[in-house]
């Protein structure tokens, strides 16, 4: 297990995890930056499918990395079979 650390600013990271938070992972930032112009959800969404990319990014954390988020999401999914 990681060593949770909670920010002032009241994010929590990981200690040694060196991934970007999604909303500024190179990857992932235009479409986050979209939702803070002001783009419908649903918009964003279809811009992601548009890209190949799974648009079920836009309901996790955008403050945590995408690798924290699929450890903790796949731990959980093991744990309620």
């Amino acid at each position: 297990k990681q060593l949770q650390i909670e920010k002032k600013d009241g994010k929590s990271s990981s200690i040694g995890e060196n991934d970007p938070p999604l909303e500024t992972d190179p990857e992932y930032k235009n479409y986050f930056r979209m939702i803070k112009t002001g783009l419908p959800m649903d918009a964003v969404r279809y811009s992601i499918k548009r890209d190949g990319k799974d648009s079920t990014i836009m309901s996790l954390d955008p403050n945590k990395s995408l690798k924290s988020q699929q450890r903790s999401n796949s731990g959980d999914e093991h744990g309620q079979r």
